[in-house]
């Protein structure tokens, strides 16, 4: 698994160093983001990283002081290879690549002293009991899950090891969890929670809809039933 270094310098000269895995992460003003950036010019929730092992994905997420690019202000997500570096507001941000593992937030304060805490960098799949393969494809499989912290029944996308090995196939996943996440409607399936199982491989999870697909309603039309 690639692990990230996300360095922020705010206003102040303050840096907050963030190590983080693979997946999705939002920084923001928010206590509760993965990635705090304590500064009253960044919007509670700012931008979105989607982290994958050859780049990232950035998106503002309708911020008041805008996230920038290549000194460009986004208006839809952006691929940027490493290390990359990019403005939520007025911070600089620079992600890179490190060999370092584990997980930690670390704030260093120009008088020379730390603080530093303990924050989960990806979630896992611990907490899942998987029940049966729902459906396969060349790339990734659907699984019936339980979720043994919140007791619901959960399904979940896990790529194959086919995934895995292709970059493109890992991006493509990637994306899709992040469209996913962010729409909102009825009629689509929400995303619970993204991260790694056992066997390293990644997954997302979502609300399982229970009943007949599309193709067997209509097989049943065609057949009069």
């Amino acid at each position: 698994m690639t692990h990230f270094r996300l360095t922020a310098t705010l206003e102040s000269g303050q840096q907050i160093s963030v190590l983080l895995e693979e997946g999705i992460a939002l920084l923001g003003r928010d206590p509760t983001c993965p990635i705090c950036l304590p500064s009253d010019s960044v919007s509670r929730n700012h931008a979105r990283l989607t982290l994958a092992a050859e780049s990232l994905i950035l998106e503002d997420l309708d911020s008041t002081a805008g996230t920038f690019a290549k000194e460009q202000a986004l208006t839809q997500p952006v691929e940027l290879t490493y290390p990359a570096t990019f403005q939520v507001g007025p911070i600089a941000v620079t992600v890179a690549v490190t060999a370092q593992r584990g997980m930690d937030t670390t704030m260093v304060f120009d008088e020379g002293t730390s603080a530093t805490t303990a924050t989960p960098a990806a979630t896992g799949a611990g907490n899942y009991v998987i029940r049966r393969e729902i459906a396969r494809g060349g790339m990734g499989a659907i699984l019936s899950a339980t979720d043994q912290t919140l007791d619901r029944e959960v399904a979940m996308k896990v790529m194959l090891e086919a995934g895995e090995q292709d970059p493109i196939a890992r991006q493509r996943f990637l994306r899709e969890a992040l469209v996913l996440a962010r729409l909102e409607h009825p009629n689509i399936v929400p995303i619970h929670e993204m991260g790694r199982d056992a066997q390293g491989r990644r997954f997302y999870t979502m609300k399982l809809v229970k009943g007949r697909t599309l193709q067997a309603i209509i097989s049943a039309i065609k057949k009069g039933a």
